[in-house]
C-alpha cells in the first residue's frame, strides 16, 4: 500500500512511516477513516496472484483502520474469482434486506448430494455493491462530460438503440 503511495509524496521516508503520516492526516474529529479507492481494477492473464493481493490489502487496510473501495467490470470480478481469499466478514453488504441476488443465494443441497469443499466455504455474498445498467437519461448525462450538448444527445440517442447493446453492456 506504501508503494502507491509513494508517487503522492516526495519525502524520503519508509514505507511504515507513510503509512501512518497517511493514517494520522485522515484522522480528522468527525470525518472517519482514512479511504483508499482502487478504481476500475484490471486483470492481466499473468496475475495469478491477485486474488490474494487484493486479500493481503484488505487485511492491511483493516489492521490500520483504512476504508478500502475498489471497482472493477463485473467479468473479471467473476472469471477471476477476486473474492475468494477475501473473508466474507470484510466484505461490506450495504442492504441485507434488498433480497438474494442470483449471485447471493445461499448454497443449498439435498440430503444425498455431494458437495465440494470450495463451494461449501463460498460466502453469501461475494461483493458490496452491483452497478445496474445506465438509464437513457445517466448515459446522456455521462456523454455530456466529454462532448459537446448537442453531439452528446445525438450520442445518446444512437447508443440507446438495440444494435448498440454490446458497447452499453460489455
Amino acid at each position: 500500500m506504501a508503494e502507491a503511495l509513494r508517487s503522492q509524496t516526495y519525502a524520503d521516508i519508509g514505507h511504515e512511516k507513510l503509512l501512518r503520516r497517511f493514517q494520522g492526516v485522515s484522522r480528522i474529529n468527525g470525518q472517519g477513516p482514512g479511504v483508499i479507492i482502487v478504481d476500475d481494477l484490471h486483470v492481466r492473464s499473468t496475475d495469478v496472484t491477485l486474488a490474494s493481493d487484493l486479500a493481503l490489502l484488505v487485511k492491511q487496510c483493516r489492521d490500520y483502520d483504512i476504508k478500502l473501495v475498489f471497482t472493477c467490470q463485473e467479468q473479471i470480478w467473476k472469471r477471476h474469482k477476486l473474492w475468494k481469499e477475501i473473508p466474507a466478514a470484510d466484505l461490506y453488504v450495504a442492504d441485507i434486506d434488498a433480497g438474494a441476488t442470483q449471485d447471493s443465494i445461499p448454497f443449498e443441497t439435498r440430503k444425498n448430494e455431494q458437495v465440494s469443499d470450495e463451494n461449501r466455504a463460498q460466502p453469501k455474498a461475494t461483493y458490496s455493491f452491483q452497478l445496474g445498467d445506465f438509464t437513457p437519461e445517466e448515459m446522456t448525462a455521462s456523454l455530456r462530460c466529454r462532448l459537446p450538448h448537442d453531439r452528446a444527445e445525438r450520442a445518446g440517442l444512437l447508443l440507446a438503440a438495440p444494435s448498440f447493446a454490446a458497447l452499453r453492456n460489455p
